[in-house]
């Protein structure tokens, strides 16, 4: 359900990919700080994209140059509350799609993070309790949804979208664009939250998964909800971008990245999973 959530990187200016850089490298650093080197492999884009969008619009971050463990170099961490808000979600999610994972399909991967990470995913919800019970609350409207077979793509979304809601009315509590945020979250989380479910749909067939498109792709095809689903994310991305327009950055470069993640990034993304799926199965390059 992570990891949609990034810049088109032939769009971004070469000063403006290496700042983004910076901030992906800066919460993989608070990762492992805070709750060990392990916690580095939970590190996704969606959460960084977090990371940049807090900063963006309070600028409280600072740039220092450090040795990366991975690439072995020197290179520039972004340090600051949203790069660690960023590192606490993180955590959280991950153990939640953990438990997911092994309740779901008794995978040997879910079964190890939620072993592995329960201990930091319970550091990081004494951090933010408002944030675990989002994240709790979420889980338990998944499975209702699930439960029911409910084959709305729409409705299926509203546990994710609203948990993405909570999220950033906790972050931005007080702040004069707090509203604004809560929507541009909202609209993103169910963005995410579908194309995931695009993405998995074949998979979920095969294993006979849950998948809110499923009844559709049965009855007509695969192709047919995916041709029908690409109007409909184009729609959700220019909801998201009327927001983005509302919204006042203090940081120009970071407003960049968040600009073109919104009007190239996420096209890219869409346009991959519907389309490129299309392509692999009519044979064509």
């Amino acid at each position: 359900m992570f990891g949609y959530v990034m810049p088109n990187r032939g769009e971004l200016k070469i000063k403006n990919w290496n700042l983004y850089q910076a901030f992906y490298c800066g919460v993989c650093r608070s990762l492992g700080k805070r709750y060990g080197q392990k916690a580095r492999l939970l590190l996704n884009y969606d959460t960084t994209f977090l990371a940049i969008l807090l900063a963006g619009i309070k600028s409280r971050y600072t740039l220092k140059s450090g040795r990366c463990l991975v690439k072995m170099k020197k290179q520039l961490f972004a340090h600051g509350e949203s790069i660690d808000l960023a590192a606490d979600i993180n955590v959280l999610l991950a153990h939640f799609k953990s438990v997911d994972d092994w309740q779901d399909e008794k995978s040997v991967k879910g079964l190890v993070g939620k072993t592995i990470y329960g201990r930091s995913a319970r550091l990081a919800s004494a951090k933010h309790k408002e944030i675990a019970k989002a994240i709790s609350e979420m889980a338990k409207g998944v499975a209702l949804v699930e439960s029911t077979n409910n084959q709305s793509p729409d409705v299926a979304a509203i546990p994710f979208k609203e948990m993405m809601r909570a999220m950033a009315l906790y972050v931005m509590q007080g702040d004069p664009q707090e509203a604004l945020v809560a929507e541009f979250c909202t609209i993103l989380g169910k963005w995410i939250f579908i194309i995931d479910s695009l993405d998995d749909l074949e998979d979920d067939m095969k294993k006979k998964q849950y998948n809110p498109n499923k009844t559709k792709a049965e009855q007509y095809s695969v192709e047919q909800v995916f041709d029908d689903a690409h109007q409909a994310m184009i729609l959700y991305m220019q909801d998201l971008a009327n927001v983005f327009d509302k919204l006042v950055f203090q940081d120009e470069q970071l407003s960049a990245i968040i600009e073109n993640v919104v009007y190239a990034g996420l096209l890219e993304k869409t346009e991959k999973v519907l389309k490129k799926r299309s392509c692999e199965r009519c044979g064509s390059k």
